[in-house]
């Protein structure tokens, strides 16, 4: 089941006279059929159409028709509590250029639902010679705009930088919905060396 998402249980009948009713095996329960969160359609089955955590758990159909009942297979339903969009993340840069010896990071920060799993990855140029990456996540519940929301944040950290760490540095955010890529290019700056004064004789 997804937040988002109706689900489908296809406990369908060859006779629409049957009594069919959905029941929880633990704890064991009739479940309510109200026609607006679930609702039975002799063709199709029962529909919930508003997922929630408390519909999760193993549910089966019976079928009563003049005395006689018969039972489904049970289903066993899990609960996925699924992004409404992509991630949005916002990538930057401690410096916007640095020099050989240098430290400095990118941050990768994305606002979202709360207890929505978000993954990051990183493309950075040090990768081409096997820098190993140091990155820090971490995540918190924040109030914006008057709602409780997520902030999810991976942090890539370049210590002593060389010249193979000029270039783009792309964070990669994914979540149950899809990926977004942000970039952003950090420039080396080169060290000129002061002329040298000419000698007098």
């Amino acid at each position: 089941m997804r937040t988002n998402h109706p689900t489908l249980l296809p406990c369908q009948v060859t006779n629409p006279l049957a009594e069919v009713t959905l029941h929880r095996e633990f704890p064991p329960e009739k479940v309510v059929v109200d026609g607006i969160d679930i609702s039975y359609d002799v063709k199709r089955g029962f529909m919930i159409h508003r997922p929630r955590p408390s519909h999760a758990g193993s549910l089966f159909c019976m079928a009563n028709m003049n005395g006689v009942r018969q039972i489904s297979t049970k289903y066993m339903l899990i609960y996925v509590n699924y992004p409404s969009s992509v991630p949005k993340p916002a990538i930057q840069a401690s410096a916007a250029s640095f020099h050989i010896g240098d430290n400095f990071s990118v941050t990768c920060t994305v606002f979202g639902e709360p207890e929505i799993a978000v993954n990051f990855m990183w493309e950075y140029p040090g990768q081409q010679i096997g820098r190993p990456p140091y990155v820090r996540e971490r995540t918190d519940l924040v109030r914006q705009g008057g709602q409780v929301q997520q902030e999810s944040e991976s942090i890539l950290y370049i210590d002593e930088a060389r010249a193979v760490d000029d270039g783009l540095y792309s964070c990669i955010a994914e979540n149950l919905q899809g990926t977004t890529i942000v970039s952003t290019r950090i420039r080396l700056l080169q060290t000129t060396l002061a002329p040298r004064k000419a000698k007098t004789g």
